[in-house]
């Protein structure tokens, strides 16, 4: 072929390629709206039957010897947690923003899509005579490509105004339950960090009271300190530096006792 001729056949490929692509786009997005619409009743239901459960008890479980920075990347687990179910819910929010502003955008391209592929289906299949048989062929095979395309289109938007009906209930349910993921992603985030902070002051006063224990069995071996005797029950028992009680199960830990005088 000449290379004008080859120029003007390779940009028609091109062109008939890249419809196809989009056919396939079309078809992709119109075969998503159908599967979403079969699976809407049976996803509605299982989210129906979650939010009528009690909800969960938040109250914090600590591996057991868990250690202070332990039960803090719980803590930042759990704030990562709320971000996910936030960011569930901002979706959610968003996609029904996109669904209203879609309605009415829907059936202008639905009606531009049917003239259009009106109009491709009525275009001449052939040029002038005189013109080579390759360019010919290329020629219709854009038109093919061109219909296909405009096919797919039409398809889609029919199946996406019905889709979205058929999913107003179950996008409900998703922000229900999203909303309540939040309230107990809430919940358990401020369990846990007033778990942690009990924990903590009662880890610093264990410290203090293994650290005035040290200085009690030094002052001892003073001579002026040896009269007065053995060191109260109170500062003798501190036990060895562990797990405080938020951990042990106990209640609050006992206080010192000072020495008398």
């Amino acid at each position: 072929l000449e290379e004008s001729l080859k120029s003007k056949v390779l940009a028609l490929y091109e062109e008939a390629l890249g419809d196809l692509r989009l056919a396939e786009q079309w078809a992709t997005r119109g075969a998503g709206f159908v599967q979403a619409m079969e699976e809407a009743p049976t996803r509605l239901k299982s989210l129906r039957e979650e939010l009528a459960k009690p909800p969960v008890d938040a109250k914090p479980q600590a591996p057991a010897g868990a250690a202070l920075s332990d039960l803090e990347v719980i803590v930042t687990q759990q704030q990562a947690a709320l971000k996910s179910v936030r960011d569930e819910l901002d979706a959610i929010d968003k996609e029904r923003v996109e669904r209203s502003d879609r309605a009415p955008k829907i059936q202008e391209e639905r009606v531009k899509a049917r003239q259009d592929l009106e109009a491709a289906r009525g275009a001449p299949s052939t040029g002038p005579p005189e013109e080579p048989a390759a360019l010919t062929r290329a020629r219709q095979l854009r038109q093919q490509a061109r219909q296909k395309l405009l096919e797919e289109q039409v398809a889609a938007l029919e199946k996406e105004g019905p889709s979205y009906a058929a999913r107003g209930d179950l996008l409900t349910a998703r922000a229900d339950s999203a909303a309540r993921k939040i309230q107990q992603a809430e919940a358990s985030l401020k369990a846990w960090q007033e778990f942690v902070n009990r924990f903590r002051q009662e880890e610093a006063e264990h410290d203090a009271r293994a650290a005035l224990q040290k200085q009690m069995y030094a002052a001892r071996k003073l001579p002026i300190v040896q009269p007065l005797g053995d060191i109260p029950d109170g500062i003798s028992k501190v036990e060895p530096h562990g797990t405080p009680a938020a951990l042990r199960g106990r209640g609050d830990a006992a206080h010192v006792q000072h020495l008398p005088g």
